[in-house]
């Protein structure tokens, strides 16, 4: 099925009755018998994939603007959100 979507095994389960009676009971695999083979190929596969969405990050940063604190910002903030300068000067460290 994997070549057929193009993609990667990330791993096989067994066709153990165990698992389904878990799951059907409200249990998963992993809670139910977390040192069993099973969970042990379950936390195997999150692994497999957790890798797989880590290489396939983009890297996002060029879409978020430059934030640049200047002398001003302080004025700024006064003048467009009082409330917040207010807050921002409660917060600043004595001088």
């Amino acid at each position: 099925m994997c070549k057929e979507y193009g993609t990667e095994l990330l791993g096989s389960l067994p066709l153990d009755i165990s698992i389904r009676e878990q799951a059907d009971s409200g249990k998963p695999t992993v809670v139910a018998d977390p040192d069993g083979r099973a969970a042990e190929i379950y936390r195997k596969i999150a692994r497999r994939l957790a890798v797989k969405i880590a290489e396939s990050a983009k890297d996002m940063t060029s879409k978020f603007p430059n934030i640049v604190v200047s002398k001003n910002t302080e004025q700024l903030i006064r003048r467009f959100a009082p409330s917040l300068g207010a807050a921002a000067a409660e917060a600043r460290p004595p001088r």
